[in-house]
């Protein structure tokens, strides 16, 4: 079960009169590190006048129109997870850290961006979170620490909700609106570069992620039991994650996993992956 909204509510609070008794907004803040507490604290937001991105302890956040704090454009709590497969094993960076993972260094603040770097199995992993306008740029930096060549694999799971409705349906250009689970290879079905979480195609109000670096597959999916995995995800055509009258988990609950690969790391030269989540 999700984070009942009365405990978000709480969550919202404490930030909100932390931040009124800080002298300087967040924003202004130069330079900032904060040191991770327990998965599921927020320890500061990214903001500007379209959004507001707050910040979990453990490298997971949680996005909202500015202009009204339940517009949210994902689920609100840290419910998205980052996952790396480094070939020898399947790692969780975030939430709940699978064992083997070592944080190197913890949240960065500096103007509207957020950094997280993590250790894993000889490679490097920086997320940096970076709030341009409409859009949050959601940039990975891998770095393999070896002497030899390594490759590696990256998922990010994105649970995507609208307002209060957690199940809201996914829309691409060309292929239409997905309430059930689907699943999509590079070269193969994979032909776009873009999705929506929307009503429908013609609602004003929408989220919209754009995939500049592709990814080598992806799938729509049930939160519910795309979150019991740490990389491999099997779809189900059959599985509903948007059910009609229904708002809220477990009836309707939507997410969206983007896998990308590493091929060939040489030592010491990073390889970089970049998406953008937001509003149009």
């Amino acid at each position: 079960m999700k984070a009942p909204a009365k405990a978000i509510l709480k969550r919202f609070t404490y930030l909100t009169a932390v931040t009124m008794l800080i002298s300087l907004p967040l924003h202004s803040i130069r330079s900032l590190t904060v040191m991770a507490q327990s998965s599921g604290n927020i320890v500061g937001n990214l903001a500007n006048d379209y959004l507001t991105v707050d910040l979990y302890a453990n490298g997971a956040f949680r996005a909202r129109l500015s202009s009204d704090i339940v517009g949210w454009i994902t689920f609100p709590c840290d419910t998205g997870t980052l996952s790396l497969n480094t070939g020898q094993a399947e790692y969780r960076l975030y939430p709940e850290p699978t064992k083997g993972i070592a944080i190197s260094r913890h949240l960065m603040l500096k103007a509207n961006e957020a950094e997280m770097t993590w250790m894993v199995d000889g490679l490097r992993v920086v997320q940096r979170l970076r709030l341009l306008a409409e859009s949050i740029h959601i940039i990975f930096e891998i770095t393999n620490l070896r002497s030899t060549e390594n490759t590696a694999k990256l998922r990010l799971l994105v649970d995507t909700q609208l307002f209060s409705n957690d199940g809201a349906p996914i829309y691409v250009e060309g292929y239409g609106i997905f309430t059930h689970e689907a699943f999509f290879t590079f070269p193969g079905n994979l032909t776009f570069t873009g999705w929506w979480a929307c009503v429908s195609p013609e609602d004003t109000f929408r989220s919209v992620c754009n995939m500049l670096t592709r990814p080598y597959k992806l799938a729509f999916a049930y939160w519910g039991t795309a979150k019991t995995t740490v990389f491999e995800y099997q779809t189900d055509p059959g599985r509903m994650f948007s059910r009609p009258g229904h708002l809220k988990s477990p009836e309707s609950d939507s997410c969206v996993l983007m896998y990308f690969n590493l091929d060939r790391l040489q030592p010491g030269i990073p390889q970089t992956i970049t998406i953008t989540y937001g509003v149009p």
